[in-house]
């Protein structure tokens, strides 16, 4: 730890000892812990103090002073002005080790595990740039297109991302040239490419659709290689041409949807299904039920090992999906409910419903809502997949106390130059509950 050094302005000298689940260093000092964002593990920085907050102090970085071996020139020159990549700076080894470190202090601190009993395998490493099939994007009062600044509703209109494969780039420009014309009040635009090469454009608007059908379908014909596109607000939705979006999730196995749910890292999520399969270990008699099952991610490779799946979702568009994906591949042995998780969960165990197998995919907000009807439910073993440590360690700690024992965790990388981290993490019953 190094002393803090003071002038009248708050500017301090500190040395950045690890990176926090999120866009800050961290830093320890004589008056506690300081957060400051483009830091390195390792570096020495000068940083002023920007706020105090309770238990901590948040810093502006105000210069380099020894660079860390880790820190690295960020190849995209948007960097640092767009909030979209906060951990570009920092090398691709030293990104891995922090979010591992980011999952293992976690499970310690929230979920009250002695993370060195865990068996938590090392991170998947994904590749680190053209990753992102789809790629969601602000627009503002002046139809601009791009990214907003960090903790700021100041847009940073970008020409191409570095993360997104090489259809969305391309797709860029024909989307600016999309909302030029658009009546409904657009947010947020989303670009997502498929396999054929094709992209599909969604936008997320506010207030009512404008009634503007006429122009979208003029903009389709004009230009071929954009296959559809989504236009929804509160209460509504309008969709235009074919939007579908697919996927190959294994060999031989392709879902789609059109504007819904999909992982934005095809090949990451090859390596998700896979970790999943094995930490699942699906045989031919079990029974599994998939909460929160999307168009079917998991809910297909599993129903070409096991005897029956029972998907759940809430949202209308993907269960109509799951339906049309699970018939292409011929897998007569799923079906799907479009329910919220959590009154599915209640009515399947008031229902006396058993499953060998329960999948969990929730949100970033987690599982909560589903935890207590799940020992009810689940007469074997649980899989639960997480891009969220925080919410994952709270339901992991909450399982632990109503007779589960946590197994093998595999982080993944799906989200490289971000915090975030994916994890599959293998749960089995116990005979008593943990006191």
């Amino acid at each position: 730890m190094l002393p803090s050094t003071r002038n009248p302005v708050e500017d301090l000298t500190v040395k950045i000892e690890s990176l926090a689940y999120g866009v800050f260093g961290v830093a320890r000092t004589d008056r506690g812990v300081v957060f400051v964002p483009q830091t390195a593990p390792g570096d020495v920085a000068r940083v002023r103090i920007v706020e105090e907050k309770r238990g901590h102090r948040e810093a502006e970085l105000v210069e380099i002073l020894e660079p860390s071996p880790s820190r690295r020139t960020p190849p995209c020159r948007y960097v640092p002005e767009c909030g979209g990549c906060p951990w570009q700076h920092v090398d691709y080894p030293a990104q891995l080790a922090a979010k591992e470190a980011s999952l293992r202090e976690a499970l310690a601190r929230i979920g009250g595990f002695d993370v060195g009993a865990l068996d938590i395998r090392p991170a998947i490493a994904c590749a680190e740039w053209a990753y992102r099939h789809r790629l969601t994007l602000r627009v503002d009062g002046e139809q601009r297109l791009g990214f907003y600044r960090h903790r700021s509703h100041r847009l940073v209109e970008i020409e191409r991302c570095l993360i997104a494969d090489a259809v969305v780039n391309a797709h860029l420009e024909v989307a600016r040239e999309w909302l030029r014309g658009v009546s409904t009040e657009v947010r947020r635009v989303e670009i997502a490419s498929a396999r054929d090469g094709s992209a599909a454009l969604v936008g997320n608007a506010e207030g009512p659709f404008r009634h503007d059908g006429a122009y979208h379908d003029k903009f389709l014909r004009a230009h071929p290689t954009v296959s559809g596109i989504v236009l929804y607000g509160k209460g509504w939705r309008q969709a235009f041409g074919k939007p579908l979006v697919d996927l190959e999730i294994e060999d031989g196995l392709v879902i789609d949807t059109q504007g819904g749910f999909t992982q934005v890292n095809p090949a990451g999520n090859r390596r998700l299904v896979a970790a999943l399969v094995e930490l699942a270990s699906p045989r031919a008699d079990d029974r599994v039920l998939d909460l929160y099952c999307g168009a079917g991610n998991f809910t297909l490779p599993l129903a070409r090992r096991v005897g029956e799946v029972l998907g759940v979702e809430s949202e209308g568009t993907s269960v109509t999906h799951a339906r049309r994906n699970a018939d292409r591949a011929a897998l007569a042995n799923c079906r799907f409910l479009q329910r919220d998780a959590a009154s599915a969960a209640r009515s399947l165990a008031e229902a006396a419903e058993k499953f060998s197998l329960v999948v969990l995919d929730p949100p970033r907000s987690g599982a909560a809502d589903v935890i207590d009807a799940l020992p009810a439910l689940a007469s074997d073993r649980l899989v639960y997949v997480s891009c969220n440590p925080a919410t994952l360690a709270r339901d992991l700690g909450r399982l632990s106390k109503l007779g589960f024992s946590v197994g093998t965790i595999q982080p993944i990388d799906l989200f490289p130059q971000t915090y975030h981290i994916e994890a599959v993490v293998q749960v089995r019953r116990r005979t008593r509950p943990r006191p």
